[in-house]
């Protein structure tokens, strides 16, 4: 992978050191040190690495990108900033998040709660949703549902219909109404798993299910990992159901 960061300009030392990312399931992530500097590549596998077989189209990759760019545009300084991009080679260089930097879901298993954190989820979510809310150049930048199909509605609601037949319409159901609404820019994986906080910045990452579409998806999202490690912490549960309503 070295000749084609060189050819983007991206490398220029002659032993650049690149380093496989564990964490994710759905991309090819690589830290990348050349010299004094560091960055972040990221490429979309066609083939997700999970236990069922799970396939989604790899221009996911600059669905991504392009939500970061975005993004950056409404709320400067809380997503990664995109360095290059290679839509035929499928990935895109990023800014590295290093030291002072931690794992929002992390802290949340460890039962450290700040409120601060869930306030800036929520203001950066509103300010992404109010922005975009009916923009006609938005949604046609991301009319993509096919992707969300594939990485949402699929593997989620239908698989869960399929094995839980006693919900099955119900789950359908709202897999249909969501695939027809078409409201604003949603995140799609809003999860404390792929949000990063420093005491200066609270940082998205992992935008690939970028869609144009129904909001109340990035906010049950984020609302069920709350509930789920409230369980997780069910003697004392009180500190992280607190940032429902905070978020």
């Amino acid at each position: 992978f070295i000749p084609q960061l060189r050819h983007a300009g991206l490398v220029r030392s002659d032993h650049p050191v690149l380093t496989a990312l564990t964490g994710g399931v759905s991309s090819e992530i690589l830290h990348v040190t050349d010299g004094d500097q560091q960055f972040v590549v990221k490429r979309a596998l066609a083939k997700l690495k999970v236990r069922d077989d799970w396939f989604a189209d790899v221009s996911r990759n600059q669905v991504e990108g392009n939500y970061l760019r975005r993004v950056a545009q409404i709320t400067p300084g809380c997503v990664p900033r995109v360095l290059h991009s290679q839509a035929d080679e499928g990935w895109f260089a990023m800014e590295f998040l290093g030291d002072g930097f931690v794992n929002w879901k992390s802290e949340l298993l460890a039962n450290r709660v700040a409120a601060t954190h869930a306030e800036r989820a929520g203001t950066i979510l509103g300010r992404i949703h109010g922005a975009t809310w009916g923009d006609p150049q938005i949604a046609q930048a991301f009319a993509t549902l096919e992707n969300f199909r594939q990485l949402r509605l699929e593997p989620y609601l239908e698989t869960t219909a399929e094995r839980l037949p006693e919900l099955a319409p119900l789950l359908r159901a709202e897999k249909e109404r969501l695939a027809q609404t078409e409201l604003c820019l949603v995140h799609g994986d809003f999860s404390p798993k792929n949000i990063l906080v420093s005491p200066e910045r609270m940082v998205l990452v992992d935008a690939e299910v970028g869609w144009f579409g129904d909001p109340i998806f990035d906010t049950a999202f984020l609302l069920t990992h709350f509930y789920l490690k409230a369980l997780l912490h069910s003697n004392h549960p009180d500190a992280i159901l607190d940032q429902v309503a905070t978020f």
